[in-house]
C-alpha cells in the first residue's frame, strides 16, 4: 500500500511536470507568433513606405535599410547594409549628415523635419526632410539611431510659388499706391495750373485787344505766340485732368 502511494505520488508529479511543459510550449508558441506577427509589420513598414528608413549603429554604419532607401540608391537593401555614408554619398554631404549622426547619439535628442536641399542617385536636385532619432537597447543605452527622410519636392514647389504670389502682390499694392498718388499728383498740379493760365489767358486777350493801349505789329505778333502757348497748355492739362479722372473711375471707357 505504501508503495502504491508512493507510485501514484510519482505519476502525479510527472503529470504536473508534463502540463507545465505543456503550458511552457503554449505559452513560447504564442510570444512566437507574436513575434513573427510584429517582424511581419515591421517588413510591411520597411518594404510599402516611400520614406526612407534606415538604422545606423554608433559608427554610423547602416544595419538596416527600407526598399526605398535602397531604391533611391539603385541597390538591394543586402547590399546598402554595411555602409557608411561616406561609402555612398559626396563627400561635403557625407559630413553633414555623419555631424547629424554624432549630435543625436551624443546628446539623445532628436532632429526633426530639417529640411535640406539634396541631389539623388540619379543626379535630379530635390529638397528632403530628414528626422532623426536616438536608438537605446533595453538597458537604455543610446546603441545608435534611426532616420527616416522624406521627398518634399513638391511641398518646397507650393511653398516657393506662395511666397512669390506675396511678393508679386505686394510689387502690385505698391504699385497701386504709387499709381494713386501719381493720379492726385496729376489732379492738383492741372488743377493748380488752370487758374494761372486762365489769368494769363485773360492778360494777354486785353492786351491783344488793345484795351491798354495800341500795340506795334511786332508786339501783336508776340502776344499771338503767347495766347497759342496758353492754349496748348490748357489743352495738356485737360488731357491730363481726363487721364487722372479715368484711372480714378470717375470717367468709364465705353
Amino acid at each position: 500500500l505504501k508503495n502504491k502511494k508512493m507510485e501514484m505520488k510519482d505519476k502525479t508529479k510527472i503529470n504536473k511536470n508534463k502540463a507545465k511543459e505543456a503550458d511552457n510550449c503554449k505559452g513560447l508558441g504564442n510570444k512566437y507568433k507574436e513575434l513573427e506577427y510584429k517582424y511581419k509589420l515591421l517588413c510591411d513598414l520597411m518594404d510599402r513606405v516611400p520614406d526612407v528608413i534606415y538604422f545606423k549603429d554608433l559608427k554610423g554604419r547602416l544595419i538596416m535599410v527600407n526598399q526605398a532607401h535602397a531604391k533611391g540608391l539603385g541597390l538591394k537593401p543586402e547590399d546598402v547594409v554595411g555602409k557608411n555614408d561616406f561609402d555612398i554619398f559626396p563627400k561635403e554631404r557625407a559630413e553633414k549628415m555623419a555631424k547629424d549622426d554624432r549630435y543625436v547619439i551624443t546628446t539623445g535628442k532628436t532632429i526633426i523635419d530639417k529640411v535640406e536641399r539634396a541631389t539623388r542617385a540619379d543626379g535630379i536636385d530635390n529638397y528632403v526632410s530628414t528626422t532623426k532619432i536616438p536608438r537605446y537597447n533595453g538597458i537604455g543605452k543610446i546603441v545608435g539611431l534611426i532616420g527616416i527622410t522624406r521627398d518634399i519636392t513638391s511641398r518646397m514647389q507650393f511653398e516657393h510659388l506662395r511666397e512669390e504670389k506675396i511678393r508679386i502682390a505686394k510689387k502690385l499694392e505698391t504699385l497701386e499706391e504709387m499709381n494713386k498718388l501719381k493720379s492726385e499728383f496729376l489732379s492738383v498740379v492741372s488743377h493748380e495750373l488752370r487758374t494761372p493760365l486762365a489769368i494769363i489767358k485773360d492778360v494777354i486777350m486785353l492786351l491783344i485787344d488793345e484795351i491798354a493801349g495800341p500795340l506795334a505789329h511786332k508786339q501783336k505778333e508776340l502776344l499771338m505766340k503767347a495766347k497759342n502757348n496758353v492754349a496748348r497748355l490748357n489743352h495738356i492739362i485737360e488731357e491730363l485732368l481726363d487721364i487722372s479722372r479715368i484711372e480714378s473711375g470717375k470717367i468709364k471707357m465705353h
